[in-house]
């Protein structure tokens, strides 16, 4: 069973209907395209002001800096080094020229962009109400179609109603005459009757026909009005409102992302220039340069023994005067040598321990417990043992009493600093205890001598 046909109010009805939501579609849509544009404008007027706050800021400060002190200091002698001074230089030079060039993308940000939305948005608005009165205007001619084919329609079922009813009639006429029903009617009458249902029905069919053609026709009309509207004009009318704004949120994109990109890109060769420079930064050359270059570290200062009165000895005396002093000495030296190497060989071993392990105790020692052993702390006292032992003094002090202590002295050049200073108070002690025999032996002999001259001279 096919269904009722529309009445026109519901056909006019349902088109509008679909006309306000097409038109509160396009709305939806120019009204997202102006909200972009101004979050565009908006964001890259803020960025702009936030950038060129921030460069200035970074101007300021590095102006403070480079102002701070003089930067003309020469490098190192050597062209592969760089002094820490220079490479700080070099950075703060960087940084200023990554603010100008900051200050720069922040103005064509501006002008390129945030600029240039204000008047697209304005010609937006312009083209969106010619866009809206040329829809309006399509939709009245849509409506206009659609009364059109409702008023062929409505004349179509009329005449087609009046045409089926004939054909009816001119049936029954037809029946009837064929029956030959004359008992009420004669047969002319009936073969009259006949004939009017036959040019009645003729009458309407040819009418209803027409009516159809017409309707036919206005139908096709406006089905070719409704695809011209959805395939010609909704796709003009929205090319109209969107204008130029694809090819400028292009264009706004693409200047905006190349200007972040050229910035980078500079600041990425700069930096990595920095980070060449700060590579060759060394710690041994700065130290040579720096003793070379200032005169004062260059004077050797020694200390001469300077006699008093007629005094003509600058050396160690090795008399029977001092034999018992050398025993003393030979015997602290000796009793030192134990202590201190045992010292040694122990921070030395924990020293080795910590830095290994790359730990450095910091907490606070519970009481009754030693303090926590740190690289620092035996460093230091390393350093202490080796001032307070006098191990190169020492040995150049008794270096003339033979070849042999030169000999144990050039050994242990050729051995590890730990190993040498320990071996250095083993040298020190034997050759000490060397002395110590010699000045004995002298001792003795000069004893005997003496005894031997006091019997002689005694009284009988």
């Amino acid at each position: 069973m096919q269904p009722p046909p529309q009445r026109k109010g519901k056909l006019v009805q349902l088109l509008r209907n679909v006309q306000t939501e097409q038109f509160s579609k396009l709305q939806q849509r120019y009204q997202l395209q102006t909200d972009l544009l101004e979050d565009v404008r908006s964001y890259m007027k803020q960025k702009s002001g936030i950038e060129r706050d921030y460069a200035q800021a970074l101007q300021k400060l590095n102006a403070q800096y480079t102002q701070k002190r003089d930067y003309s200091v020469e490098d190192e002698s050597d062209q592969n080094l760089r002094s820490p001074l220079k490479v700080w230089k070099s950075y703060l030079d960087q940084m200023e020229d990554m603010a100008k060039r900051r200050i720069t993308v922040a103005e064509k940000a501006q002008t390129d962009v945030a600029d240039k939305i204000k008047t697209v948005k304005s010609n937006k608005m312009t083209t969106f109400k010619k866009s809206q009165d040329l829809f309006q205007r399509i939709y009245e001619e849509l409506n206009l179609s659609l009364r059109e084919m409702s008023k062929c329609r409505k004349a179509y079922m009329e005449l087609q109603k009046l045409a089926e009813i004939a054909e009816k009639e001119t049936g029954e006429a037809q029946d009837k005459l064929k029956k030959g029903e004359t008992f009420f009617k004669s047969k002319a009458t009936l073969e009259k009757n006949f004939s009017k249902s036959s040019e009645r029905r003729e009458i309407c069919v040819r009418q209803a026909n027409a009516s159809r053609n017409e309707y036919l026709l206005s139908l096709a009309a406006l089905n070719g009005h409704m695809k011209r509207f959805r395939e010609i004009d909704l796709t003009q009318i929205l090319k109209d409102l969107d204008a130029d704004f694809y090819e400028q949120m292009k264009e706004y994109h693409t200047s905006a992302s190349l200007m972040e990109v050229e910035a980078g890109l500079y600041g990425q060769d700069g930096f990595n220039a920095i980070v060449s420079n700060a590579g060759l930064i060394d710690r041994n050359a700065s130290i040579t340069y720096f003793l070379e270059k200032n005169a004062m570290f260059q004077n050797k200062t020694t200390y001469a023994f300077e006699p008093y009165g007629e005094d003509k000895v600058s050396t160690i005396t090795t008399d029977s005067t001092v034999a018992l002093a050398v025993d003393k000495e030979a015997r602290k030296l000796a009793t030192k040598y134990v202590r201190e190497q045992r010292s040694l060989k122990n921070k030395f071993s924990k020293m080795n321990a910590l830095e290994s392990s790359q730990t450095d105790e910091t907490s606070a020692p519970a009481d009754g417990q030693e303090p926590p052993l740190t690289v620092e702390g035996l460093q230091e006292a390393i350093r202490k043992v080796e001032k307070t032992s006098k191990i190169d003094g020492n040995t150049q002090s008794i270096e003339r009493y033979g070849n042999k202590t030169r000999e144990n002295k050039r050994k242990l050049l050729d051995k590890p600093n730990s190993d040498a200073i320990v071996s250095t108070f083993t040298a020190c002690f034997l050759l000490l205890f060397a002395i110590y025999n010699d000045f004995s032996m002298v001792f003795i002999q000069k004893w005997k001598t003496f005894h031997i001259s006091y019997d002689f001279e005694e009284e009988p």
